[in-house]
């Protein structure tokens, strides 16, 4: 019995995925060696689910009265035919399965052991056979749409058998080959159909693709043949060998990449650069005559490798190869050839001085592009640009080192400029100190020289005592206006002149310079002529500041200017300023003094050192703290015009 299960169980899980169950019979035999019952030897899980019952209760029990229950035929029979002749027996009746009454197929055979009965789905057996005959339909359509689409398709198409008789063909392949209809050609043999296309007007083009293709089956190659017809277009042939040992026959057009490729071959024999395309397997496709001059046109033909084109170059002894500024030899370029770099660039020296740049570009796709370009010149002019560059690094290494000392020079001056700053209003300290000092007892000279002059309290006796008394006051008068100049300038210079503004009428402040100047000028046998101003026209400022610049500016221009001549104010009303203009006809400045007169106590050398040098410079810083400006346009023998622009807000 262990022999016995030994045998089912194994299978027990493969019979349960085949049938709904399985169970093995051992026959018990009579004294008369008959059959007279079948004993459960083994049953399977899906047997017991079936029967509804448990392995144990199953298990050597007699099975004859049970079976006749389920398949309403006597078990003994079916048992004793099937263990005679051998032929297995089937038997269909209704169970339940799974709460579900189906239709249930037994079948007893023959098994080493006794009799195996298996359980089956007789609907799923119906269902399985009418799918299997759909998918043949299916597989039958899709065959016949398969072989229409050959048919239809205008790349040529042709499959031979093993003994190389055409099976199947489109019209496309019966064109090319300058056949009859395909019905005429199926069943030939390719020499024999090979034969029949010789008779047409391309007899070598066949005889060639015949023999190609016999030289093709032989040696297995993968490779493919061009056909060009006489009308101009051109086919790739290709053959496969089938699994059955036939031939596959397959074209595809290329006249258009042809032409395409003639156009790439004529643009780049038109360009003066070499030129070389090689496959991803390295192979040479495309180049031009400069190359092809450059590698030997006896070596280089279609297909020829990257590595022979490489070593037939370095085989020449006037040309060394360089990489990065450093000599290379034929075995590390190709090594670094091989690390498959987006771009390499090479420089080859030829001993006749020339230099040609090859750059090796790799495509995404594996594609190589070769080209080799002239830069002779280039390499000339780089030489002169080292050099100069060289001369520029010695150049810069100077300025450094003039910069450094500069650098100290620099200190030291500002140095200096700190100890003249700091001078400078040590100076302007003193000098308004000074100023204020002079200014009492200078208050009482004039007063007491005014006392005498005017003989207040009687006759003075001489006349000689009333002049002096009166050249007393003129130079009291003289040194009370240069002190309050100085003492002006370094208020301003110190940054302690305060304005006192005020809305006032321009003409006003003019009338007012203008009165105390009017006699001067007379005194000057000049002309003091004043253009009327618009007594609307009024400015926030420092009425007495702009006052002392107006008599400053007429004070020049009459002091400057010889008997006969005249002196002119004048306004003008500008966008955002006031301009009042001073002109005279006097002897005038030479521009390049201008800058220097405008410093403090710097005289005009052509005068001969005449006025204090302070109201060309006091004007304009008084002119600049109201937010203006000052300016001076002077000739030589052609008088002067002074500009001051006052800001009107």
């Amino acid at each position: 019995m262990e022999d016995l299960l030994n045998a089912l169980s194994p299978a027990s899980d493969t019979l349960d995925s085949a049938f709904l169950g399985a169970m093995l019979l051992s026959p018990l035999l009579g004294d008369d060696r008959s059959l007279c019952d079948l004993l459960c030897a083994d049953v399977t899980p899906g047997a017991l689910s079936l029967l509804a019952l448990d392995k144990e209760s199953l298990l050597g029990a007699s099975m004859a009265r049970r079976l006749v229950g389920w398949i309403g035929r006597d078990p003994l029979r079916l048992a004793d035919a099937v263990m005679r002749d051998g032929r297995p027996v089937d038997c269909a009746f209704d169970a339940t399965v799974a709460r579900t009454r189906q239709p249930i197929r037994a079948r007893f055979a023959r098994h080493r052991l006794g009799v195996l009965v298996t359980w089956s789905d007789a609907v799923s057996q119906t269902e399985t056979s009418s799918r299997l005959k759909d998918a043949e339909r299916r597989a039958e359509a899709a065959e016949a749409r398969l072989v229409d689409s050959f048919i239809v398709s205008p790349d040529p198409f042709a499959l031979f058998d093993r003994d190389d008789k055409l099976i199947l063909c489109n019209e496309a392949w019966i064109e090319v080959f300058g056949l009859q209809e395909i019905d005429s050609v199926i069943g030939r043999g390719f020499d024999d159909l090979m034969d029949a296309a010789g008779r047409s007007e391309s007899t070598p083009l066949r005889r060639d693709y015949a023999r190609w293709r016999r030289e093709t089956r032989i040696s297995e190659q993968d490779d493919t043949y061009e056909i060009e017809l006489p009308d101009g277009r051109s086919f790739h042939m290709r053959e496969r060998r089938t699994r059955e040992g036939g031939q596959v026959s397959i074209g595809s057009e290329v006249t258009e990449i042809i032409r395409q490729r003639e156009v790439l071959h004529r643009a780049l024999e038109s360009i003066n650069i070499r030129v070389a395309i090689f496959d991803p397997d390295d192979r040479l496709v495309v180049w031009n005559q400069a190359y092809a001059q450059l590698i030997g046109e006896d070596l280089l033909q279609q297909g020829i490798t990257f590595e022979a084109c490489a070593r037939s170059v370095a085989t020449k002894t006037d040309v060394v190869t360089t990489f990065d500024g450093r000599e290379v030899d034929i075995d590390e370029q190709l090594e670094l050839h091989r690390q498959k770099r987006e771009e390499l660039l090479f420089e080859r020296w030829h001993d006749s001085g020339t230099v040609t740049l090859i750059s090796e570009t790799r495509t995404p796709d594996g594609w190589i592009i070769i080209a080799g370009t002239t830069i002779t010149e280039l390499k000339a002019k780089e030489a002169v640009l080292r050099a100069r560059v060289a001369e520029l690094d010695s150049a810069r290494a100077d300025a450094e080192r003039h910069a450094a000392d500069l650098a100290v020079v620099t200190e030291q001056l500002t140095l200096e400029k700190e100890r003249a700053e700091a001078a400078n209003r040590t100076k302007s300290r003193f000098l308004a100190n000074m100023s204020h000092e002079l200014r009492t007892p200078l208050n009482a000279i004039l007063g007491f020289s005014e006392i005498l002059k005017l003989q207040a309290f009687g006759p003075l006796g001489a006349d000689r005592y009333r002049e002096y008394a009166e050249d007393i006051h003129s130079s009291g008068g003289h040194l009370l206006s240069l002190i309050n100049d100085i003492l002006d300038m370094s208020k301003v210079e110190a940054g302690k002149y305060s304005l006192v503004i005020e809305e006032v009428s321009v003409g006003d402040v003019i009338d007012r310079a203008v009165r105390m100047m009017r006699g001067r000028a007379t005194e000057g046998d000049l002309q003091l002529n004043v253009i009327p101003v618009d007594p609307a026209l009024t400015l926030r400022i420092d009425p007495r500041a702009i006052k002392q610049v107006l008599i400053n500016l007429l004070a020049n221009a009459i002091k400057f200017t010889p008997a006969g001549g005249h002196v002119e104010l004048s306004t003008a009303e500008e966008a955002d300023a006031v301009a009042i203009i001073v002109r005279d006809t006097g002897i005038g400045i030479d521009p390049k003094e201008i800058p220097r007169l405008m410093r403090p106590f710097e005289q005009d050398r052509a005068t001969g050192g005449q006025g204090t040098g302070l109201g060309l410079p006091l004007s304009s810083a008084l002119v600049g703290l109201h937010g203006g400006r000052m300016t001076v346009e002077s000739l030589p023998g052609a008088g002067t015009s002074v500009t001051i622009r006052l800001p009107r807000d």
